[in-house]
């Protein structure tokens, strides 16, 4: 009598719950990495905007309002607005803040994403030329504060519902 060969029911499912703890674990590292990356992106367009600024106001004595008037190169998958004030890219946009008259925080870089509902902010603050950086995220973000955190950030204050964390 000949045995036929192949796997017991048992046996597949000890297989596919493996695979299903694998993934619960390995997934929510993917969309770490993935937010981190496009934060890092978003990072890197504010502080090429912020030494522009600098130079700017090397040359002008003053900040600009327009980030059209400062000597930046635009990535391929960005627009400049009508205005010349915003950036928008595929996954996020960058500003220069307007402020007040003789505002500190006048020139200012603020850029932000969305996603799920949520914000993730990057600012980098001049406060009379002491420069530092912040990260903000929804105060119900866990997915978000992990990429603050993982950036070196330290949590620091809340306002209207925004945690923020010092680069």
């Amino acid at each position: 009598m000949s045995k036929k060969k192949g796997f017991t029911l048992i046996e597949m499912l000890v297989v596919v719950l493996i695979i299903a703890v694998l993934a619960a674990i390995a997934f929510p590292q993917y969309q770490l990495a993935v937010l981190k990356s496009r934060y890092t992106q978003l990072m890197v367009m504010a502080d090429a905007i912020r030494r522009a600024q600098d130079a700017y106001y090397l040359a002008a004595g003053k900040y600009s309002l327009k980030i059209n008037d400062l000597d930046i190169t635009i990535p391929g998958d960005c627009t400049l607005s009508n205005k010349g004030g915003t950036i928008t890219c595929s996954k996020f946009r960058c500003v220069v803040n307007d402020g007040w008259v003789n505002a500190d925080t006048l020139g200012d870089v603020y850029c932000y994403m969305y996603r799920d509902g949520n914000t993730l902010r990057y600012r980098i603050y001049s406060l009379r030329r002491n420069t530092w950086r912040s990260c903000g995220v929804s105060h119900n973000d866990e997915l978000g504060k992990k990429v603050c955190e993982n950036l070196g950030g330290r949590y620091y204050r809340s306002y209207n519902n925004i945690d923020y964390y010092k680069l």
